[in-house]
């Protein structure tokens, strides 16, 4: 009898982006934590995503240019990560993220003290911004 080839699930998104509002009580100033993840986890590192970030005039570009193996050795299960914390961004913002291949989402939101709104998703998407904080 032959046994039939298990197709695993294609998962929709390829990356999340995280994004919430951070205020440090000494400084009184929000802050957008921006954290983009794959949503493969890797079993043997918590690898590292390279991402070339810039911003320019309303826009913040994410530039995904691959994975680092982590500075530590030791062994870790995870998904790969790339964390950064943007002062004064707040107002109507467009987030770019694009791949190796030039393929790109564009997400427009409004961020202000009460909160991150999406007003803007790509149809087709390898990346879904989450505006909730993680738990």
């Amino acid at each position: 009898m032959k046994r039939s080839k298990q197709e695993k699930p294609a998962l929709p998104v390829e990356y999340c982006l995280y994004m919430t509002l951070a205020v440090k009580e000494q400084e009184k100033e929000p802050a957008v934590l921006v954290q983009l993840q794959t949503v493969q986890e890797f079993n043997s590192f918590r690898y590292e995503i390279v991402v070339k970030d810039s911003i320019q005039d309303n826009s913040l570009r994410l530039e995904i240019h691959g994975l680092r193996a982590p500075q530590q050795i030791l062994p870790a299960m995870g998904p790969a990560t790339f964390r950064k914390e943007y002062r004064q961004f707040t107002g109507t913002k467009e987030i770019v993220v694009s791949k190796i291949d030039g393929e790109e989402n564009s997400y427009l939101v409004d961020i202000s003290k009460q909160g991150i709104v999406v007003k803007r998703s790509p149809t087709k998407k390898f990346v879904e911004l989450v505006t909730k904080p993680q738990k």
